[in-house]
């Protein structure tokens, strides 16, 4: 989800906003899993089974990326 489909404002007037999110090519989603706005992975990543992903930057490619960051680095995967 790319945005809270609800403005919520806070004290200082200043709102939410949608931020787009960014999957590169050859990602393995994992069952479960939440991406939300203002996300970016880069390709030939696998994303954790029940993980949460938000508002964050995974740059790194041939990881395992769980809501904790990255938990391997350095695999490969295929279909």
């Amino acid at each position: 989800m790319d945005t809270d489909f609800h403005n919520v404002m806070c004290l200082n007037k200043k709102g939410n906003k949608d931020r787009k999110i960014v999957i590169e090519n050859h990602v393995w989603i994992c069952c479960n899993v939440m991406i939300l706005k203002g996300t970016y992975i880069a390709c030939d990543n696998v994303i954790a089974a029940g993980s949460i992903l938000a508002n964050e930057t995974f740059g790194e490619k041939n990881s395992v990326i769980t809501s904790d960051g990255y938990m391997k680095k350095n695999i490969t995967w295929s279909k």
